[in-house]
């Protein structure tokens, strides 16, 4: 049973709460995203830059002849 009635209007609106909404998910998607992939790409320079330091201390600390 129907209890109430829509006009177009109302059905337009439905319709564009909807794609907003669909929208703001997919740029809240997007942007987690990208700051999962800046925080693994920090995470991975963090750690060449520690294998560079530990290389550069290991030649250093090598006795010359």
């Amino acid at each position: 049973m129907i209890n109430g009635y829509l006009d177009p209007a109302s059905g337009g609106m439905i319709v564009s709460m909807v794609a907003a909404g669909a929208a703001g998910a997919g740029v809240a998607a997007k942007t987690m995203m990208s700051k999962m992939r800046f925080k693994k790409r920090a995470e991975e320079l963090a750690d060449d830059e520690d294998s560079a330091t530990t290389d550069a201390a290991e030649v250093v600390d090598e006795p010359t002849q």
